[in-house]
């Protein structure tokens, strides 16, 4: 049976470079995904692959502590 997330807060939106497998910590670029900016929504996440100039990178959607994503898709 899937599990039902009810609360959309507790999902962290993250960018990840394709390339390199490293999330964006809104400086530079981190392994470790706990370390990395969260991005309240996706379009947030959008606006700073463009202000950035970020390219050829996934967001990312995952939850505090998983061992695994939830989900990703290419963003730009």
């Amino acid at each position: 049976m899937a599990t039902i997330i009810r609360d959309a807060r507790v999902i962290r939106r993250l960018i990840r470079c394709r390339k390199t497998q490293r999330y964006f910590d809104g400086d530079g670029w981190t392994f470790d995904p706990n370390t990395a900016r969260s991005f309240d929504h996706a379009i947030d996440a959008a606006r700073a692959c463009v202000d950035n100039k970020l390219e050829s990178v996934d967001l990312v959607l995952q939850l505090p502590e998983a061992p695994a994503e939830l989900f990703s898709t290419f963003l730009r």
